[in-house]
């Protein structure tokens, strides 16, 4: 059985592309060039390693808007057994914020 860490990072980066989710149902899976993260306290930060690279982020669409290539995308991601993804905040808030860049 494999067990992942509880962890969260804050990250921002670049959507290179986003596609319909091929096996969440109510998820998009965003392409994102990760530029910046940073811990979050009480958490460990399996991200950060992979600042400068592009990575697979399941993001849940509602929180996606109109994000298209180019637009900025910042949230709190863990990464688990499925890939890494957008989670939300302490108190259960959305915490996706785009902008165009």
């Amino acid at each position: 059985m494999v067990h992942v860490v509880d962890n969260r990072t804050a990250i921002t980066g670049t959507v290179l592309a986003v596609e319909g989710h091929p096996r969440l149902r109510g998820f998009c899976l965003v392409t994102l060039r990760l530029e910046k993260s940073e811990p979050v306290e009480d958490a460990r930060d399996l991200l950060t390693s992979r600042r400068g690279q592009e990575i697979l982020l399941s993001v849940r669409s509602r929180m996606l808007g109109s994000a298209r290539p180019g637009t900025v995308l910042s949230c709190l991601a863990k990464s688990t057994v499925d890939g890494d993804m957008c989670v939300p905040g302490p108190t259960g808030e959305d915490n996706v914020e785009l902008r165009e860049a």
